[in-house]
């Protein structure tokens, strides 16, 4: 889509539905909440899975969304998008089975914040994915993680079969993920080329975003976009719903309609709500204390 500039009005077909949702509950931060550190040993440490108790809430946040379209009468998810990032497509996957959507698009633009903030979360010495954990601090190169001295291209570019490619079976969700991601659906790519010490900054997130959303909007219908706390709180200002300070928790969803007549060409039909997460827990319980609504949970 033709480039549009900030705070200007979204090009979208009047009545198209935005569902816009952050994640559930990330196995990384769960086990720093105890004690340990996943990102120390892992292959890809930018790139956590859910936890069981996270699975369980991307199903709750799929019932949800449903049961709020209901409500609001709008038309059922018809289309359901998420970021290559495994913790979204586990997200969308469980939410898929409760929308009755058979197949997710992968969407590199709908993807990670690739600021400082996320690079020293995971790529510096004694980082345990505490977002912006080296931030401001000077490394050697040879001290930063290979994966971040690469472009972000090849982080976030990856095709659907690429990614079904390196999927291991003992991964949550694996096989209803092979069912469901679309190995036809061929996202835009991302074109900025980020790695450790040449960060993506707010204006370049935010072009791609609104790339996504005006795409998205010229389609009609009902389209659900699954992606993290950065860009979902992103999402909502450039939509006119400022949040301030307030927080984009696990499993937020908001809601918003294309309307000519709402000053950013959407209005809003809800705010970000995830009361539906509060108290799910995996089968047979335990965990870490999760973010219910309210929680001042950001990043990630």
């Amino acid at each position: 889509s033709p480039e549009r500039l900030p705070n200007s009005k979204a090009m979208a077909t009047p009545g198209t539905v935005l569902v816009v949702a952050r994640h559930a509950e990330r196995l990384d931060y769960s086990i720093r909440h105890a004690g340990g550190n996943w990102v120390a040993d892992a292959k890809e440490p930018y790139n956590t899975p859910l936890t069981e108790r996270g699975v369980a809430q991307a199903a709750a946040t799929g019932a949800a969304v449903a049961a709020h379209l209901k409500r609001l009468g709008l038309p059922a998810v018809d289309r359901l998008l998420c970021s290559p990032l495994l913790r979204t497509v586990q997200t969308a996957t469980a939410a898929a089975r409760e929308l009755g959507i058979s197949k997710i698009g992968m969407e590199p633009r709908a993807g990670e914040c690739l600021c400082e903030g996320f690079y020293s979360s995971w790529a510096v010495p004694g980082a345990d994915s505490t977002w912006g954990f080296g931030e401001g601090r000077q490394y050697k190169l040879e001290e930063v993680h290979p994966l971040a001295q690469c472009d972000s291209t090849q982080l976030m570019n990856i095709t659907a079969q690429q990614f079904l490619d390196k999927l291991t079976p003992d991964t949550l969700l694996a096989e209803e993920i092979r069912q469901v991601l679309d190995t036809e659906y061929h996202g835009v790519p991302q074109t900025g080329a980020y790695k450790w010490g040449s960060f993506e900054d707010t204006e370049k997130r935010m072009e791609r975003l609104r790339s996504l959303l005006d795409d998205q909007g010229m389609l009609g219908g009902t389209v659900m976009i699954v992606s993290h706390g950065g860009p979902t709180l992103n999402i909502c200002e450039e939509l006119g719903l400022e949040l301030g300070e307030d927080p984009v928790p696990y499993c937020a969803v908001c809601i918003f309609v294309a309307d000519p007549a709402a000053p950013r060409g959407w209005r809003v039909a809800l705010t970000p709500d995830n009361a539906h997460v509060e108290g799910v827990e995996a089968p047979g319980g335990g965990g870490a204390p999760v973010a219910g609504a309210g929680a001042r949970i950001v990043k990630g």
